[in-house]
């Protein structure tokens, strides 16, 4: 059996919120997706990459679109835990955009905090629900839908 995965995490990477501010969100999207299979906040030590699953296509640069490489994203993201650092110098352009600001095709993100929501039995939320996630939250949040 495979599994849908709606995950939203802080819009910074490496912010996290209070055990209060995880509650109502989490509260807020059982809210909006009420066939759950379940909701989970969970809190990281490190910088994480949360990513789409099978849903994942290609990862393109922000300043000029060429599509990269996916064992050049594999070892950038490998050297997070070690580097401490989200900058990348990519080898298209040269520009240097945190790896969370390349242009994931389907979308993927870094974080040291998400909510997933497991089989939600609903499809992305929109922005004004996104939204509502967010002030709950206490930060914008992005979402990631996964299938496994």
């Amino acid at each position: 059996m495979s599994d849908t995965l709606l995950s939203f995490i802080p819009a910074d990477p490496r912010w996290q919120p209070d055990r209060d501010a995880a509650d109502r969100a989490v509260r807020a999207l059982h809210a909006l997706a009420p066939e759950d299979d379940g909701i989970k906040a969970t809190w990281h030590d490190e910088i994480m990459f949360v990513d789409c699953g099978s849903r994942f296509d290609e990862v393109a640069c922000p300043r000029c679109d060429a599509v990269l490489d996916k064992h050049w994203l594999g070892d950038r993201l490998s050297a997070v835990l070690t580097e401490k650092t989200l900058t990348v110098v990519v080898p298209c352009c040269g520009g240097e955009p945190s790896l969370n600001d390349l242009v994931y095709r389907e979308p993927c993100g870094l974080a040291r905090f998400d909510i997933t929501v497991w089989n939600p039995g609903r499809s992305l939320l929109a922005e004004s629900e996104l939204r509502i996630v967010g002030v709950a939250l206490g930060h914008p949040v992005r979402q990631i839908m996964a299938h496994y």
